[in-house]
């Protein structure tokens, strides 16, 4: 996953959807909900001058359209701060589904890659 992700930021989506056509599955809506906590992961990594949490809530609510304005911002704005700060405290977890490689299957044996189903064409 993390390759596609490299393919999609240098390429575009559809660019990295054609070339990975045959080798993977569409994300379920739970690979979906980690992928999008990793990146959550790797704004606050990049947050200058340290990472702030609160404003990363602010700034994901700004891009859903959720203005301040709005009756339920303050409930929202809770609920996703705590849930980067779970995820913050979940870390090596959810970057151990997305990693480069495979969890080990023994010490210092990656697992082998293998395609999960190939489109007929």
């Amino acid at each position: 996953m993390a390759v596609f992700l490299h393919v999609q930021r240098q390429l575009g989506l559809e660019t990295a959807r054609r070339i990975f056509a045959n080798y993977s599955e569409e994300p379920t809506k739970t690979q979906r909900d980690l992928l999008e906590k990793l990146q959550w992961l790797e704004r606050l990594d990049t947050m200058t001058p340290k990472p702030n949490i609160s404003q990363l809530a602010r700034d994901i609510l700004e891009e859903r359209g959720v203005v301040p304005s709005d009756p339920g911002y303050q409930n929202q704005l809770e609920s996703l701060d705590h849930q980067i700060r779970r995820v913050k405290r979940r870390r090596q977890e959810v970057e151990a589904m997305h990693g480069p490689i495979s969890p080990p299957l023994a010490k210092d044996e990656p697992a082998p890659f293998r395609i999960l189903r190939r489109k007929k064409k």
